[in-house]
């Protein structure tokens, strides 16, 4: 396999086919007289003004009332175990960057690990705890390995 070609996600492969067939819908709705394109953009608008309203009426119920209906108590609560989440979180990235060794032998064999394509989970951990991270291989043993290292800014 070549380490040089990237798979894309499976979803994305149907971005070609979704916009053929939104083209192909609009054609038929334009040269077909009885369809009425203009009622069919009314229906799309107002199902999407629909859902926007119930998005900010959600924000509203879930995030904003309770916000406001809290007392000085709640609010302090709340800041404590905002504080506590992000020190724990701190405290994760600095770990998993400590232990994080520059060698790339296999702890079990000793042979060296190649680099693989990270799944979606490990992108998504990598990007909560803001770090890189490398997914690493051993072809030899099928030992995997997930390296985290901090991120560096890139200089021009």
């Amino acid at each position: 396999m070549n380490s040089n070609s990237y798979h894309y996600p499976k979803q994305a492969n149907y971005r070609i086919e979704i916009i053929i067939a939104i083209l192909t819908f609009l054609g038929v709705c334009f040269i077909q007289n009885s369809l009425d394109i203009r009622t069919v953009f009314q229906i799309v608008l107002g199902a999407i003004g629909n859902v926007a309203q119930f998005i900010r009426q959600s924000f509203e119920t879930i995030i904003i009332n309770p916000i406001v209906e809290m007392d000085g108590s709640d609010m302090v609560g709340v800041l404590l175990l905002a504080t506590a989440f992000s020190l724990a979180v701190r405290r994760v990235r600095q770990y998993l960057t400590s232990s994080a060794s520059g060698a790339c032998a296999c702890p079990s064999c000793g042979e060296k690990l190649h680099r693989i394509h990270r799944t979606r989970g490990q992108h998504l951990i990598s990007k909560i705890l803001c770090l890189d991270s490398a997914c690493l291989h051993c072809e030899k043993c099928d030992y995997n390995s997930l390296l985290f290292s901090n991120k560096v800014a890139h200089q021009a």
